[in-house]
C-alpha cells in the first residue's frame, strides 16, 4: 500500500453534523456525535496530497516558512504547472508553494 500525506497549517473549525445512536449488548443506547474538521488549510492539505510520491509527504509554504534552515534543507520546492496546482498564497498574492521531502 502506498501512502501519500499533505501537511499544512492554519485556522480550522470542528463541526458536529449529526449523531450516531447505537446499542450494544442490550445496554442503554450510546449517543456519539459525528464531527468533521473544515477550513482552508485542511482543503489545501488534502489537495497537496496528490502531489506527494508514494510513501512520502508534502508540506505547504506556511509549514516550510516556520522550519529552521536544517529542516528546510530536507525539502525541495515542487515545480508544478498551473494546470496541476493553482492555489494562491493569500499573504503574498503569488502561487502557494508546495515542498516535498527528499527520499533516497
Amino acid at each position: 500500500m502506498g501512502i501519500r500525506i499533505g501537511i499544512d497549517i492554519g485556522e480550522n473549525s470542528v463541526i458536529q453534523y449529526g449523531w450516531d445512536i447505537r446499542t450494544t449488548h442490550n445496554i442503554e443506547p450510546v449517543k456519539e456525535p459525528y464531527c468533521d474538521t473544515i477550513g482552508h488549510s485542511v482543503n489545501v492539505a488534502v489537495k497537496m496530497t496528490r502531489l506527494a510520491r508514494s510513501n512520502n509527504f508534502v508540506i505547504g509554504q506556511a509549514i516550510y516558512d516556520i522550519l529552521d534552515q536544517n529542516q528546510k534543507s530536507t525539502f525541495e520546492l515542487l515545480e508544478v504547472g498551473l494546470d496541476v496546482w493553482s492555489y494562491i498564497n493569500y499573504k503574498s498574492g503569488t502561487l502557494y508553494n508546495v515542498y516535498r521531502n527528499y527520499k533516497d
